[in-house]
């Protein structure tokens, strides 16, 4: 009998701890949370122990009527964790770290209202890892730069139809001579392990300008040399 009371217990905690999440006022949309009276202060019974508070996550402090003003959500919507680049920062949020290069053409895309690389929603580490590693891979293609395009492929990369890593990259190179770019759709990107430091990663990928892209959709496996993932194997797996 006695557990079931603290089973009770623990149930009367979380819906008081609900109860209580009102936002407060006009500044939220409305909702059953708007809407939920404070409760009293949790009274323990005498025949029951107090519950564990030592992992209770702290209140945090009171806004100031300037943070206040800037607030126009509800604690129906979650909170951000990262302040979008670029945007005004009044909530004091980190902003979300990405090696990406500043006026790149990934941070233009970003910019625009697409996913930022580095910030998936949603996705482990390792898959935004990899954005960001084939944000600048699509970056060096778009500027047209072979050496440092080169440079995310492994030594010896050469594709089929070539005679080897040189032939590949001379033929690259007459490409390049072309003005062209390239995206990747980050919101696409799914990543797979393959081994301890092996992976494949699948993505959609567009090559013009809105609205006349070009899509594919491509594999990479990519490797790690000396702490860089490297790409081994490229190939397109369907056309949009």
């Amino acid at each position: 009998m006695r557990r079931a009371n603290y089973k009770v217990l623990i149930l009367v905690t979380a819906l008081a701890l609900v109860a209580g999440c009102s936002s407060g006022g006009a500044k939220c949309r409305g909702g059953v949370y708007a809407e939920s009276p404070t409760v009293d202060k949790l009274t323990v019974p005498d025949d029951l122990d107090r519950p564990q508070e030592t992992s209770l996550a702290a209140i945090p402090p009171v806004p100031t009527n300037r943070e206040r003003a800037a607030w126009t959500g509800c604690l129906e919507e979650p909170p951000r964790y990262f302040a979008k680049a670029g945007d005004p920062n009044l909530e004091g949020l980190p902003v979300a770290a990405s090696s990406v290069a500043p006026g790149s053409q990934a941070e233009a895309v970003a910019s625009a209202g697409g996913v930022l690389p580095g910030n998936i929603a949603g996705a482990s580490i390792l898959t935004n890892e990899i954005s960001v590693v084939l944000a600048n891979w699509a970056d060096a293609w778009s500027a047209r730069d072979a050496d440092r395009w080169f440079d995310f492929y492994v030594s010896d990369y050469s594709p089929p139809g070539f005679g080897g890593p040189e032939e590949w990259r001379d033929a690259q190179r007459q490409r390049f001579s072309i003005p062209a770019r390239t995206e990747v759709v980050f919101e696409t990107l799914e990543v797979e392990t393959s081994g301890e430091s092996e992976l494949e990663a699948k993505f959609v990928q567009r090559f013009g300008y809105a609205p006349d892209y070009r899509s594919v959709v491509k594999e990479v496996h990519m490797v790690t040399y000396a702490g860089n993932w490297k790409i081994s194997e490229e190939r397109i797996v369907d056309v949009l």
